[in-house]
């Protein structure tokens, strides 16, 4: 999608009754595999404030929706969360291959445990967190997530 088509729609999402929110963002995770990459894909091409205030509004979601929508995410199959993952972290690709391959080889018992320990944090520090790491250079921002993921 276009810019700013894709702009406007996420506002209208943004805009959304936090119920109502709710519901769209399971109903999404509830869409074939395929469709779903390519949604995400589309998503993750916004400008980075965008991508901010979307992260921002997903995360004031009720715990528990948003513990399951990472669940289901971490469900899709291997290669779409592959893609997914690698279009989201604009890793440089000695960078990517490696923190993924580590992050995709545990179980996925433990890391669907480690990803619902990582939002049992504190709103307010999850919500800082992930703002600090969008607003980080390339460089930095690899060297993040590279510590997120071993940290588990």
């Amino acid at each position: 999608m276009a810019e700013p088509h894709r702009t406007h729609a996420l506002c209208n999402y943004l805009n959304m009754a936090k119920h109502h929110r709710t519901n769209a963002l399971c109903n999404y995770l509830n869409v074939e595999h395929y469709h779903r990459t390519n949604a995400l894909c589309n998503y993750l091409d916004m400008a980075e404030p965008h991508r901010t205030h979307a992260l921002c509004n997903y995360l004031n979601m009720a715990k528990h929706h948003r513990t399951n929508a990472l669940c289901n995410y971490l469900n899709m199959a291997e290669h779409h969360r592959t893609n997914a993952l690698c279009n989201y972290l604009y890793m440089a690709k000695p960078h990517r291959t490696n923190a993924l391959c580590n992050y995709l080889n545990v179980a996925e018992h433990h890391r669907t445990n480690a990803l619902c320990n990582y939002l049992n944090v504190a709103k307010h520090h999850l919500t800082n967190a992930l703002c600090n790491y969008l607003d980080m250079a390339e460089p930095h921002r690899t060297h993040k997530i590279e510590i997120i993921i071993t940290s588990y």
